[in-house]
């Protein structure tokens, strides 16, 4: 901020006055100039976290996240053009070190001119290396070797495993799991019959195995994630009892609505409601209006009619009054 002539800096209650004043009474969502301008920086290459996160490293954020969520439900076309352009961009952004590199990974060749190769997904490969990768000669695995990599296959470890790190059942690739390399191992298979045999009748059955154990972890994520689900659902429906109702009672409350929620008698947007339903059930039988306060007799009306063929009322009967 710039203040006759000198530059001051700002304090946190300026920013976040400033921030205030500028969202202060705005609609829901984004007004169609703040859309137009979010669209043309993720055009321009931006990612939509780095227009919503707000951090020092990107700058100040164009709008919050809770805005352009809800611009986003108001906006079901614009969302999936913003989304599928900021996904891109996060996939470019993430290639951009390897596209700056000058040397290879060894260091030893420039990526220049014919010496990259470029495949369909943006892997930029160096081709000295490539060439001097497939001349190299194999070396012979020791015995040794041979009789360790024996053991792990005879328990189930994988070629994708052994030659690339690549765990079985999928997931990310662990240099420190990478036993032989595949030129090594594919030359040892080929020069001793004895050992090829044995390791294509140890990796019999690798796919299915991996295959079970891939799809055991995707149903315990799916199963993990609807009880996390379940649980917030059930902290939001015992945050919408009101505090004077007893402990007990509501408990009650809650797991009755939880149990219309996940039984699909009612959805979310019905729980507020029927959580006023349960607690007025409640209230009455805390404060029954049915009967006197003292005593277990029924309330009567005074203007009630003692018989059916007079017009006496139960009021007329009354010839003391509270006080006499």
């Amino acid at each position: 901020m710039l203040v006759e002539g000198l530059l001051v800096q700002r304090s946190r209650y300026d920013i976040q006055r400033a921030a205030y004043l500028k969202w202060r009474d705005a609609p829901s969502g984004m007004s169609a100039e703040l859309a137009h301008e979010f669209m043309g920086a993720l055009k321009a290459g931006s990612t939509v976290r780095k227009l919503t996160c707000g951090e020092r490293q990107y700058g100040p954020a164009m709008v919050t996240p809770g805005r352009f969520k809800k611009h986003c439900e108001l906006n079901p076309e614009w969302a999936k053009e913003a989304i599928n352009i900021s996904k891109e961009n996060v996939i470019f952004l993430k290639g951009a070190w390897a596209r700056r590199m000058t040397l290879c990974r060894a260091r030893l060749h420039p990526m220049v001119g014919n010496n990259v190769k470029l495949y369909g997904n943006g892997v930029r490969r160096c081709v000295a290396c490539a060439e001097e990768t497939a001349k190299r000669i194999p070396t012979p695995l020791t015995e040794a070797e041979k009789e360790k990599l024996k053991s792990l296959f005879a328990k189930g470890i994988t070629f994708s495993q052994v030659c690339q790190g690549k765990p079985i059942g999928g997931g990310q690739r662990n240099p420190k799991l990478r036993i032989a390399d595949a030129r090594d191992l594919r030359h040892a298979r080929a020069s001793d019959s004895a050992f090829d045999k044995f390791l294509t009748q140890a990796m019999v059955g690798n796919k299915r195995r991996g295959q079970q154990l891939r799809w055991s972890r995707s149903r315990a994520r799916v199963a993990r994630a609807k009880s996390e689900q379940d649980a917030r659902n059930y902290f939001a429906i015992q945050a919408m009892v009101p505090a004077w109702v007893p402990r007990q009672n509501k408990f009650d409350v809650v797991n009755s609505v939880a149990e219309d929620f996940w039984g699909g008698r009612i959805d979310r947007d019905g729980l507020r409601a029927r959580v006023a339903h349960y607690v007025n059930d409640i209230n009455n039988n805390l404060h029954p209006v049915k009967f006197a306060k003292f005593g277990d007799s029924p309330l009567v009306s005074l203007d009630e009619a003692l018989f059916v063929d007079g017009s006496t009322t139960r009021g007329d009967t009354i010839s003391r009054g509270l006080w006499d």
